[in-house]
């Protein structure tokens, strides 16, 4: 099924919130949207360990098991490291 970028940040939309707080493990999370279309969730973690144990949990492979539905390709999930960086609440 091919849906409108709309309907696929509506669905998006729908469950960012909670999966923000599905995941306790990530020291800090973001979803951003660089195009109309195009979507990058961006996850830290403070060990190789928690970031495996994240793409090897249960969050992850709901995700996996939707994104036929979601996205027109499959998505790129790269491992980079964070050279700097500054948060503030």
């Amino acid at each position: 099924m091919a849906w409108s970028a709309r309907r696929i940040r509506l669905s998006i939309g729908s469950w960012l919130p909670g999966l923000r707080l599905a995941i306790p493990i990530a020291t800090v999370w973001f979803a951003l949207r660089t195009e109309s279309s195009v979507f990058v969730i961006v996850d830290a973690f403070a060990s190789d360990e928690d970031r495996g144990k994240h793409l090897g949990g249960d969050i992850a492979k709901a995700l996996m098991a939707k994104a036929g539905e979601l996205l027109s390709e499959p998505p790129k999930i790269e491992k980079a490291d964070v050279l700097a960086s500054k948060v503030r609440a």
